[in-house]
């Protein structure tokens, strides 16, 4: 259940800004689990999965918005 716990939230934070949040909920099924994967533990060995997926995605995420500004 841990990749469904994985959710996002946008705003727009004023001057054409906006900012988002993304990661897993812990008020959902496993999300209190995301900390223990991605940074590890004394017992266990990160299994990092948000910060790459991010600096994937973030160049493309930054070309939509672009986007979006200059259609506006």
């Amino acid at each position: 259940y841990y990749p469904d716990s994985i959710t996002y939230d946008v705003r727009h934070v004023g001057d054409g800004a906006i900012e988002a949040e993304i990661g897993p909920d812990k008020g959902l099924p496993q999300g209190p689990l995301g900390n223990l994967l991605e940074y590890g533990s004394v017992n266990n060995a990160p299994q990092t999965h948000l910060g790459p997926a991010l600096d994937m995605a973030g160049p493309r995420l930054a070309r939509a918005v672009s986007d979006l500004d200059d259609g506006l």
